[in-house]
């Protein structure tokens, strides 16, 4: 009779899932080994989305910085190499 009882409350869970343990009174040793694993997956993609924005930054001042020179350098070739004064006097002129 023991072992009948045993074999059905092995069965028993939340969902009535085999193996799923969510919902249960007591934590097992299984919980908290998957609530570290949690904690520290959590940690580590705060990290890496705290890096993935300082470095979209960086790219993104580094290509503002460029496209300021890019077109400084235009217009200074326009104003020297032909008649007009610059770039918004070539589009408009």
């Amino acid at each position: 009779m023991e072992a009948i009882v045993e074999e059905l409350l092995k069965g028993i869970s939340a969902g009535n899932i085999k193996g799923d343990s969510m919902g249960a009174i007591f934590k097992t040793i299984q919980d908290d080994q998957q609530e570290s694993m949690l904690k520290t997956l959590h940690i580590g993609n705060t990290w890496e989305f705290r890096y993935f924005k300082f470095k979209a930054w960086c790219y993104g001042i580094g290509a503002s910085i460029c496209s300021a020179i890019t077109t400084a350098g235009i217009d200074y070739l326009i104003v020297k190499t032909t008649d007009y004064s610059g770039i918004i006097g070539w589009l408009f002129g």
